[in-house]
Formats: structure tokens, sequence, C-alpha cells
């Protein structure tokens, strides 16, 4: 089979046309993923970005009956790099399946906390968290929709006939998953809301 060599100048057009198709293809790239990330509300610069669920459980008995949320809890924890923690669910139920969902699946809403409690008597508690930046956004508390700027920590008794949520605004950038167990026994506010709700719920 006979080889034949392009002409110099059908050989350098050649070039000059994969050099164009490639930085068309490089451009394209660029002003996408731009548009992805202005489309979440972030800048290249920032380091900010969900780091996806925790789910603390623990059941403690003691020797006492136990207090639900304080000796037997389980949590809904969206994590966040730089801020410790988006939100957090905290209920007085021990079963619990948590999910992280990125903006490819919710589109608008941006980033998605969710976690999914239930308790031995079938009392359930069923949240969502939706942010874009980890400050500002729903989050969804079997049906009742809270303003998560006003506050990232949520306490959720179902103690009792009706199923009580307190909305706390505090500091959780030094929040620790492994410290939640400490911080009940510790903290008075948290303490007293489900230590009220399991007297209110006594005959």
């Amino acid at each position: 089979m006979e080889n034949r060599m392009l002409p110099e100048s059908q050989a350098l057009r050649d070039k000059i046309m994969t050099a164009k198709t490639f930085r068309s293809f490089a451009s394209c790239c660029l002003i996408a993923g731009a548009a992805i990330i202005a489309g979440l509300g972030c800048s290249p610069k920032n380091t900010e970005w969900p780091r996806g669920v925790a789910s603390p459980v623990w059941s403690s008995y003691e020797g006492k009956e136990p207090v639900p949320g304080i000796d037997q809890a389980s949590i809904t924890c969206g994590l966040w790099s730089g801020r410790g923690m988006a939100v957090v669910v905290w209920t007085d139920v021990t079963t619990v399946n948590s999910e992280f969902l990125a903006p490819v699946t919710t589109k608008a809403e941006g980033f998605v906390f969710a976690g999914h409690h239930r308790g031995p008597n079938g009392r359930k508690v069923d949240c969502r968290c939706a942010t874009r930046d980890g400050k500002t956004g729903t989050v969804a508390i079997n049906g009742a929709n809270y303003d998560l700027a006003r506050g990232a920590i949520f306490l959720v008794s179902t103690t009792g006939a009706q199923t009580r949520v307190c909305q706390l605004e505090r500091d959780t950038t030094k929040l620790e998953v492994d410290g939640f167990r400490e911080l009940a026994k510790s903290d008075q506010e948290i303490r007293g809301f489900f230590t009220d709700a399991f007297k209110a719920s006594k005959p």
C-alpha cells in the first residue's frame, strides 16, 4: 500500500484546526464549571462545602427509668466543612437512617440532609434540611417548615400525645459527632426540654 504525505500547508491547517477544537472544548468545560458553581451560590475560592451526614445514636439506662432525648436519642447531623455542622436534628427515638443528597438530584434546593427516625412505639420523626450555603435554607420536620437562619439545632420530643419541636440558635462550628451524649448531660436548656416533655407525659 502506498503511503502518501500530506502537503505541508494541509498538515499545518490540520494542526491549527486541532488546536482550535481543543481550545473550544476547554472553554466549554470552564464555562460549564463556572455555571455550576454560580448556580450553587459559591465562588471558586469558597472553602466551605458539605461533608455528608452523621447519625449518632445511644441508649443508656444505668438502673433508672431513661429520659428520652437524654438517656436515649438519635440525631441527624448535616456536616459542613468550615462550619462544623449546618443542621442538627436531635430526637428522643433510637433508630435513624440519614442521607445526603447533592444538587445533581435536588436541583435548585441545593444540598439536602435528610433523616428518618423511628421509635419502638411507632412514633416517627422525618426531617429534611435544604441549604445552598450551610447557613440559610429550610428545615422540614414532620411536615412543618422552619427557617435555618434562625437556629441550626432542633430538639424533637415524641413523648406525650403530640410531637414537640424546639429550635435553638447556637454556635455549631465546634460541635463534635461524638460529643452529643455528654452535651445531653451538661446543657441545661437541652436537658430541660426533654425532661419537661418526659414529666408532662406522666399521668
